[in-house]
């Protein structure tokens, strides 16, 4: 019998937990496309990068003329009641600079807002924010 170093890697993955948490996290974004699909948004593209931000799902509205740049977050809903919030400052700038970088080069003359899908550990919808800002 002969492995390869691709099982082999693999196998190191599952392992140390990393592939599963691979596998998580394009379900838990799997699951965020289909509940904006159900909201009214059409999925442009899932996991585009900008200048080096990986943006988690782009999409336009049905009804308004407007591009959002969505980050998918999965946490415990127990940590998330209790104030546990997964989308740092410093996460809202680097999205920030990809829809300056988005409507210049990619989506020119739409406006481009980020959207925030934090999910539970059963993948049910905890907060769904279209325009989500942090305030100065």
């Amino acid at each position: 019998m002969s492995i390869d170093i691709y099982t082999i890697h693999i196998y190191s993955l599952y392992n140390y937990g990393i592939m599963n948490t691979i596998l998580e996290g394009k379900e838990t974004q799997s699951r965020a496309a289909t509940i904006l699909g159900e909201m009214g948004y059409s999925i442009l593209e899932e996991n585009k990068k900008i200048s080096k931000i990986e943006i988690d799902i782009i999409t336009n509205h049905r009804e308004k003329d407007r591009i959002i740049f969505w980050e998918v977050k999965k946490v415990h809903r127990r940590n998330f009641l209790n104030g546990y919030f997964p989308f740092s400052r410093q996460q809202w700038k680097r999205y920030v600079r990809a829809t300056q970088i988005g409507s210049r080069y990619h989506y020119p003359q739409k406006k481009i807002h980020i959207g925030l899908a934090i999910l539970d550990q059963n993948n049910k919808a905890l907060f769904i924010e279209p325009n989500f800002s942090y305030f100065p």
